[in-house]
């Protein structure tokens, strides 16, 4: 009996020393390795993306020859910056669509089979939601994205090797298209462009950027297009002067925000925490959104 304690109790801060190591790992790296982007599903004709043009394959190409260096990571992606600061590359996150290995490998996983297929279910809707809002990005509202190329599926047909610097600066060269990713250009925060053109003086600026807000958010209603997260400090930046959706990863079609009544509704839930910070900082600017007749 004694023997079985030590063995358990061993055994027990083996796994705590194994899951400290792969947290504080976790932490150095934001959970990024190539493995993590990975394709880790079959590839299907339901997600393949159109070609680009011609001229679209010039910039895409142009956009792709040089490293990419880590930035940052969301909900959904990892998100690297180009060496010449003027595009994103974003990789999905493949641990979203896939039921957690442990349930796999796990001796009495037989026992949580009900659990193991809810799970599959639950990431199989998530994969259909977010590979959904990723083609209405780069098809149906691709002007107001900045969206310059979208891959869902491998693409075995095609090689283009590029350097990735991960989080820790270790330097990895991978044939880009045998990963998901998403290639954009790069946008300037809404925030940072109001607070330095405030500081200037250039109030009229400003003006014209919640025009823009406003008129991106009734064109994707009139579209039947509707973001589930639409925030403007973090899902909305502005390229080559228009102001665009940067994060494309919630975006649902919706027939019913084509309604005048649904629009408004959806453009006000938008504003409030935008409002709220332009009253804290900039009442001017508050006032003037307040005033205008947007529908």
């Amino acid at each position: 009996m004694k023997k079985f304690l030590i063995w358990t109790l061993r055994a027990v801060l083996a796994l705590l020393l194994f899951k400290g190591a792969g947290y504080l790992c976790n932490l150095a790296t934001h959970t990024f390795s190539i493995a993590a982007i990975r394709p880790a599903f079959a590839a299907s004709l339901e997600w393949r993306c159109a070609p680009p043009s011609l001229e679209e394959e010039k910039e895409i190409l142009a956009a792709l020859s040089q490293p990419y260096t880590y930035a940052s990571k969301g909900g959904q992606v990892y998100v690297f910056f180009s060496q010449d600061g003027k595009y994103v590359l974003k990789f999905l996150k493949q641990r979203l669509y896939v039921v957690p290995k442990w349930l796999e490998i796990f001796p009495f996983s037989t026992l949580f089979s009900s659990y193991k297929e809810k799970k599959s279910f639950q990431k199989k809707e998530k994969r259909a939601r977010d590979f959904s809002s990723y083609l209405l990005a780069a098809t149906e509202i691709k002007e107001h994205t900045g969206v310059l190329y979208l891959q869902l599926n491998a693409d075995e047909a095609r090689h283009y090797p590029i350097t990735l610097l991960d989080p820790l600066h270790i330097c990895h060269k991978i044939d880009l298209f045998a990963f998901p990713f998403i290639l954009q250009k790069r946008a300037l925060r809404i925030y940072d462009q109001i607070e330095q053109a405030m500081q200037r003086g250039d109030v009229a600026y400003c003006y014209r950027l919640i025009d823009q807000i406003i008129a991106l958010e009734l064109e994707l209603c009139k579209k039947g297009i509707r973001d589930r997260d639409s925030v403007v400090d973090s899902n909305d930046g502005i390229i080559d002067g228009r102001v665009v959706k940067i994060d494309v990863g919630r975006l649902l079609s919706d027939e019913r925000v084509k309604s005048h009544s649904c629009a408004v509704q959806e453009i006000e839930g938008m504003l409030v925490p935008f409002r709220s910070w332009l009253k804290q900082k900039y009442p001017l600017l508050d006032t003037y959104l307040e005033n205008k007749k947007y529908l």
